[in-house]
C-alpha cells in the first residue's frame, strides 16, 4: 500500500467515525442528554476540521494544479468541486452550531431547524464523497467514449 492509499484509508476511517459520532450525538439529543450530545458533536466537528485542514485541502490543491483539471465538462472535476464545497459548508455550519451553543451556555434555546440543516448538509457532502470515491479512474474516458 503506497502513502496516498494509506492516508486516503485513514481519512475514510476518520470520516466514518465522524458519521458514527453524528448519529450517536443525534440519539443522545433525542434522549435529552444534552451535555453528552454537545461533547459528541464537538468531537465530530473537530475531527472533520482536522481532516479538512490536514488532508483534504492539500489534496484538492494538488488536484487542481494541472490546467486540465479545471475542465468542467469532466464529471470527476464537477463531483470533486461539489464535494469540496459541501464539505467546507458543512464544517463551517458545524463550527457555527458548536460555537453558538457554547456561547449560549446550553442547548435549551437551540432551534431544531439549525441542527437539521447541519445533518442534511453533512449527509449530502458524505453522499457526494462516497459517490466520488466509487467512480473508477477511467470514468471520464468511458463517458467520452
Amino acid at each position: 500500500m503506497d502513502y496516498y492509499q494509506l492516508v486516503a484509508t485513514i481519512s475514510l476511517v476518520v470520516e466514518v467515525v465522524v458519521l458514527v459520532l453524528l448519529f450517536g450525538g443525534y440519539s443522545l439529543k433525542r434522549m435529552k442528554k444534552f451535555r453528552q450530545h454537545g461533547i459528541t458533536m464537538l468531537t465530530a466537528v473537530v475531527l472533520h476540521t482536522v481532516m479538512i485542514l490536514a488532508w483534504m485541502i492539500p489534496s484538492l490543491s494538488s488536484f487542481f494544479s494541472s490546467p486540465s483539471s479545471t475542465n468542467l465538462a469532466n464529471i470527476i472535476v464537477v463531483t470533486t468541486l461539489v464535494h469540496a464545497f459541501m464539505g467546507i459548508a458543512t464544517d463551517i455550519l458545524g463550527i457555527w452550531l458548536v460555537a453558538s451553543l457554547a456561547s449560549a451556555g446550553g442547548y435549551e434555546d437551540l432551534f431544531r431547524k439549525k441542527e437539521d440543516h447541519a445533518r442534511h448538509t453533512d449527509t449530502m457532502a458524505n453522499s457526494a464523497g462516497s459517490w466520488h470515491h466509487s467512480v473508477p479512474e477511467n470514468y471520464s474516458a468511458i463517458l467520452v467514449g
